[in-house]
């Protein structure tokens, strides 16, 4: 967990989290999650194996798994990412 970063009411297992990111309340960073600068991660998005690059958002809703996110990315609510 990186200088100025914040993480509200949520679980962070075996994840990094980048300067200036923001998570929570209620998210999940299970193994592999990789947050990079700047990032937010909203109430109720569980992120699993996925890289999430400088300045992405995944606002609420949602879950990240097996995936990588570009810069400044904006994932809109609801949204699935899986790899069987």
């Amino acid at each position: 967990i990186e200088n100025g970063a914040c993480i509200q009411q949520s679980v962070v297992n075996d994840a990094s989290v980048g300067a200036n990111t923001k998570v929570g309340p209620f998210a999940q960073l299970r193994p592999g999650a990789q947050l990079g600068a700047d990032v937010k991660v909203g109430n109720f998005v569980e992120i699993k194996k996925a890289d999430l690059k400088d300045g992405a958002k995944v606002s609420h809703l949602s879950y990240i798994g097996d995936a990588v996110i570009g810069e400044r990315t904006n994932i809109g609510c609801g949204t699935i990412t899986v790899n069987y």
